[in-house]
């Protein structure tokens, strides 16, 4: 876990940001963030890994893990506590962007332009976007640095044509999905493997997939109508 001072209300309340580790109990460290620290920014994200690493734990246990993360954050019902992978979920059941990439179907790419997803190290150097670096089949600049390449020339490496063309298109394997505009196949380093390159559902797609379905049910039983909620996903 690391810190950060991020918030969109108050930007010098301290936030956290940590890896979903899935032995352990989500809802136990929400009370923990909550009551004992007084922190009510965290956040959580899924481990860098692809389709060629092997998952120490069972996809399942990944959803369940969020699956109680939700659950303690709804009955809790703190106005003041934001998990900012939830609230990106409902940004998107509303029709609103993601609060964070990776999560949800990119809205920031408009035609053909590449997004950018630049990691600037502390000495200039320059590479793709940092989750990348577990992908070791992809090309990467090993010496590109900001005093010795231009942006222009930067963003013309082959890396960058595949990074925006998996922005851009849906793995083949999502287009039949019911979640798929809720999810977009999922970040795009937990979608590679050597065969397909990016045109994979997530490594953690079925465990997603419960997280999706608490927060449909979540919704219906808040008030929003099942057509509503079919609406917002991709049935007819």
């Amino acid at each position: 876990m690391r810190i950060y001072t991020i918030n969109r209300t108050d930007p010098y309340r301290v936030s956290t940001l940590s890896v979903v580790q899935p032995e352990f109990d989500a809802k136990v460290i929400y009370r923990h963030f909550v009551d004992d620290l007084k922190i009510y920014n965290f956040d959580f994200l899924l481990p860098f890994l692809t389709h060629n690493h092997k998952l120490p734990y069972p996809v399942e246990m990944y959803g369940k893990f969020l699956v109680d993360l939700f659950s303690e954050w709804t009955k809790d019902d703190n106005p003041e506590v934001s998990i900012r992978f939830i609230d990106s979920l409902f940004n998107i059941y509303n029709g609103q962007p993601s609060l964070i990439y990776g999560v949800g179907p990119n809205t920031m790419i408009k035609d053909q332009d590449i997004l950018p997803l630049i990691n600037i190290s502390s000495n200039g150097d320059l590479s793709p976007t940092d989750e990348l670096r577990v992908i070791e089949d992809l090309e990467y600049y090993s010496s590109a640095n900001v005093e010795t390449i231009s942006l222009r020339d930067f963003l013309k490496a082959k890396v960058f044509v595949e990074i925006n063309k998996a922005q851009q298109i849906l793995p083949e394997a999502c287009q039949e999905c019911c979640w798929q505009k809720i999810c977009g196949g999922g970040a795009i380093v937990n979608r590679f493997d050597r065969a397909n390159s990016f045109n994979n559902p997530s490594v953690f797609c079925n465990g997603l997939q419960l997280l999706y379905k608490e927060l449909a049910n979540y919704l219906i039983s808040n008030g929003l109508s099942i057509d509503d909620v079919s609406s917002r996903l991709s049935l007819n």
